[in-house]
């Protein structure tokens, strides 16, 4: 069971009952060595040590079970000559309920020693309606007195507790459950009633998300095959970033090695400007050179008009050695043509003057062909036995004339 330990934060001397105060009566409200202590009461009672606002929190509703006393002290004379002479509760500032000491008892000797010990008379809620309100009060605590036996005795208290024990009330709802299911009211029915036609109208509203459902799936496949061809594109995409990666790369090592040139030109163009003021110093000594060219310039000028001149001529020459070649090329025609004549009747002699196909009686017969042989030959007449041939230039009038 639960419980709950305190102790008074208020404590005081309180004359309701014997002789001898209380010194440093707040020295109990702490386990700390500090003393609170009452010399010497012989033969008689000291005054109450009583301590209240405790501070306990007790649930509203709980049950207090007990509550018991805890005192840490001793009898500093020894052998000790002091009793717990008086233990008893306060409720609602009055001390009130049983007494737990016994001021002619020997069990209820102090130690000789700073001790707990616990007390507590036969019932444990000392004679007392204690409620959690009542714990829980500020008028709630306890008072201690003691009884001396020896004038030499010494009584001391170092902490004094107060342990209260309680439990939570236990409430029979399955009774009370059933007495509510025993008496159905309308209202259930209704409610009822209402929860079916709830009932239907949600059958068809997962009708209407079946069909839907039933649609959106060509929707999702679409959707699936954009999101596989969004996926190869995105890979694309990666490769195409790569690729451009390399070429800023590229690009980036091109720009380098075109400072390191830049870089170069300017140390070069450095050096021509020095080169330049040299020329400018020849140049002024090339002016009297120039002038002597241009005189020879001009002199090699009317040289090749001369030559222009004399390749004209020569261009008329070559031109009337080119009108002579043509004409001796239509004579070496001409040649050709008689030429080939004069084998076509060379043939026809030869077929003709046969003296055994062409014989007449031993009479010599004379041919006139038509041919134009070269003048270099000078020959007219050809005798081809048994025959004779004059050639002339008029065409052949008869193939054979017998003379």
């Amino acid at each position: 069971m639960p419980s709950q330990t305190r102790t008074a934060t208020v404590i005081v001397n309180d004359d309701s009952i014997g002789v001898i105060d209380w010194a440093n009566p707040g020295n109990a409200a702490a386990e700390d060595g500090s003393l609170s202590t009452v010399p010497g009461p012989d033969g008689d009672y000291s005054h109450y040590l009583k301590g209240t606002v405790c501070g306990f929190t007790i649930p509203e509703g709980n049950t207090v079970i007990d509550v018991t006393l805890r005192i840490k002290w001793r009898d500093a004379y020894v052998p000790p000559a002091s009793t717990a002479a008086s233990l008893r509760l306060v409720k609602n500032g009055v001390i009130s309920g049983d007494d737990a000491g016994d001021a002619g008892s020997m069990d209820k000797m102090l130690p000789d020693s700073l001790t707990w010990q616990s007390f507590q008379p036969d019932d444990p809620l000392w004679s007392l309606s204690l409620g959690a309100s009542d714990i829980n009060s500020n008028g709630f605590g306890y008072v201690i007195a003691i009884f001396g036996i020896d004038p030499s005795c010494h009584p001391e208290i170092d902490c004094v507790e107060l342990t209260v024990t309680h439990s939570s009330p236990t409430v029979d709802r399955t009774q009370t459950g059933r007495a509510r299911l025993q008496k159905p009211s309308d209202r259930t029915v209704s409610a009822r009633t209402r929860v079916t036609a709830k009932d239907d109208r949600t059958q068809a509203a997962r009708s209407r998300l079946r069909k839907t459902f039933d649609r959106t799936q060509p929707a999702s496949s679409r959707l699936i095959a954009k999101d596989d061809r969004a996926q190869t594109g995105r890979g694309r995409l990666r490769k195409s970033s790569d690729q451009a990666q390399l070429a800023r790369t590229r690009v980036t090592a091109k720009n380098d090695r075109a400072q390191i040139g830049r870089g170069r030109l300017r140390k070069s163009s450095d050096q021509p400007q020095s080169a330049r003021t040299r020329i400018g110093g020849l140049s002024d000594r090339t002016q009297p050179a120039r002038t002597r060219l241009t005189a020879k310039d001009e002199k090699a000028q009317s040289a090749r008009s001369r030559l222009r001149k004399l390749s004209d001529r020569t261009q008329s020459g070559k031109t009337w050695i080119n009108l002579k070649s043509n004409e001796s090329q239509g004579g070496r025609a001409r040649l050709k043509k008689s030429s080939n004549r004069m084998q076509l009747a060379q043939a026809r002699i030869s077929t003709v003057g046969n003296p055994t196909d062409k014989s007449v009686g031993g009479v010599s017969c004379v041919i006139k062909i038509s041919a134009s042989l070269p003048r270099a030959e000078n020959r007219t007449t050809y005798d081809v036995s048994p025959l004779r041939i004059t050639l002339d230039d008029s065409p052949v009038r008869s193939i054979v004339d017998i003379s």
